[in-house]
């Protein structure tokens, strides 16, 4: 109900003339009506149901990271093989937080802090952690908004 009452204004905003750069950048009602957390939260739910569905994604690690290795002007480098597992390939408890919905609590077990990234994605085994942020602007207004 609410998704298609957010349409309908929209639709109407469309009518009245306003554009989408005004409408992402610029808009006081949006940001009063709270359509710039509507809109980064629809963001970030799709982000978080894939990353959700890799993290639990069984893989066997392979030892670490790939570096890439820097070569010099005129010089070749060693050809480098297709890694596909990337960072979550190094390890295989992964566990993940998002800032959606509810209040995210930090994992303690990384740090006490009252900090709130949209994603952390841990690994306790192997001692990593991914914190993420997500912005959603529009990019001609950024300078002014920040």
């Amino acid at each position: 109900m609410e998704e298609e009452a957010r349409m309908v204004k929209a639709v109407g905003m469309k009518k009245q003339g306003t554009n989408l750069e005004h409408i992402l950048s610029a808009c006081s009602e949006s940001l009063k009506d709270g359509r710039y957390t509507w809109r980064h939260d629809k963001v970030l739910a799709v982000l978080a149901d894939t990353l959700e569905r890799n993290v639990k994604k069984p893989r066997a690690t392979k030892g670490g990271l790939k570096f890439v290795n820097f070569v010099k002007e005129g010089e070749t480098g060693p050809r480098a093989g297709v890694e596909g597992n990337g960072l979550l390939g190094t390890a295989t408890d992964w566990k993940m937080r998002v800032d959606l919905k509810q209040r995210m609590e930090f994992p303690s077990e990384i740090a006490v802090t009252n900090k709130r990234p949209d994603f952390v994605i841990w690994s306790a085994k192997t001692k990593q952690a991914v914190l993420l942020e997500l912005t959603v602007p529009w990019e001609e207004n950024i300078e002014e908004a920040y």
